[in-house]
């Protein structure tokens, strides 16, 4: 005779055996979820690592992957017990605004100017405390343009005055999408202005200039890369790039007379910084300015702040400087010569 299974319906759920059962099953389930949770939390830098998003002028590049943020991951695990990760862009200044402006995740923006950081608030990307913010802060380093000169080429210079852009070939990034194409052509017509050359005709001077130059690179850096494969016998650029390109062909660098300064810039986009992320990017920022950040920029041909390192670039005695400040307000320089001379096809 067969017994029949007996059916769910069959036991007795008032059974103490049963009920007992039930409860150690779930007692069991809590304890192996809390113990999760206890291990979980004790290792929240091995699971889940810091990230901050880093965009950058490209002649920081360099320094940057090599030093900086190497050194601030260090400092960051040694007193947090937290490890960070970066996603680094770089690319030409005014790329990196542009990006900014088209709402991209940037946290920080190493510019090279105030000039772009200027745009940004103008066009409502940033507010007016946050600009204050950052030109009270002032640049993080120097850097003068320097004309790298072929050793073949035997035209002495010494000065912006003294290039020739009918018979020289000469390199200048493009100014709408690199900060030292802009400086240069701003050099250029400072320079056209201290010979006493009227608005007008310093403007209409390096608009044509544009049109007709032949090496327009989009960065520092491609400038540096196109001067070392052959193009061009003189490239304008910062003086800095020279220590990451010691290997271009023979050259000789020369910093103008008159020298323009670059002082770039650091700009927390406070619109894409989530709550919690503020004192990793505060902390980024400081320590940008800080004396091992500062000592890496020395390093790397950039001139620091830091009293105790430098106290900036030294002008030598037979030197002037420019800066942005010679021009007159960023809004002046942006309407009357930028805005004109990147428009230009």
């Amino acid at each position: 005779m067969t017994i029949p299974p007996r059916s769910e319906s069959s036991i007795d759920k008032t059974d103490p055996i049963y009920r007992i059962s039930n409860l150690l099953f779930l007692v069991f389930i809590i304890a192996l979820f809390s113990l999760v949770i206890w291990f979980s939390k004790d290792q929240p830098d091995i699971l889940k690592p810091r990230t901050l998003t880093v965009y950058a002028f490209s002649a920081m590049e360099p320094v940057l992957e090599q030093r900086i943020i190497p050194a601030f991951q260090d400092f960051w695990q040694e007193s947090y017990h937290e490890r960070v990760e970066f996603i680094t862009t770089f690319a030409g200044s005014g790329v990196i605004t542009h990006q900014i402006m088209a709402q991209l995740p940037v946290e920080v923006a190493l510019l090279s100017s105030e000039l772009d950081a200027w745009r940004l608030q103008a066009g409502g990307i940033i507010s007016y405390d946050e600009y204050e913010v950052l030109q009270k802060r002032g640049p993080f380093c120097r850097t003068p343009l320097a004309l790298f000169i072929r050793d073949t080429f035997q035209t002495p210079i010494s000065s912006l005055d003294d290039l020739d852009f009918k018979t020289m070939d000469i390199s200048i990034p493009d100014p709408l999408t690199s900060g030292v194409g802009q400086l240069a052509y701003l050099a250029l017509y400072q320079s056209s202005i201290r010979r006493g050359i009227s608005h007008e005709v310093s403007l209409d001077a390096i608009i044509k200039l544009r049109r007709s130059l032949r090496h327009q690179p989009t960065t520092s850096r491609s400038a540096m890369e196109e001067f070392r494969a052959g193009l061009g016998q003189i490239s304008l650029n910062y003086a800095a790039v020279d220590h990451s390109h010691s290997d271009v062909v023979p050259k000789k660098k020369v910093i103008p007379k008159v020298a323009y300064l670059a002082e770039p810039t650091i700009l927390p986009v406070k619109r894409n910084i989530k709550p919690g992320q503020e004192y990793l990017v505060n902390a980024f920022v400081d320590f940008l300015y800080g004396e091992v950040a500062q000592t890496a920029l020395k390093n790397y041909g950039f001139s620091p702040l830091g009293s105790d390192l430098s106290p900036g670039f030294a002008v030598p005695t037979e030197m002037s400087i420019i800066t942005l400040d010679s021009l007159g307000s960023l809004g002046k320089i942006n309407r009357l010569i930028i805005d004109k001379l990147v428009s230009t096809n």
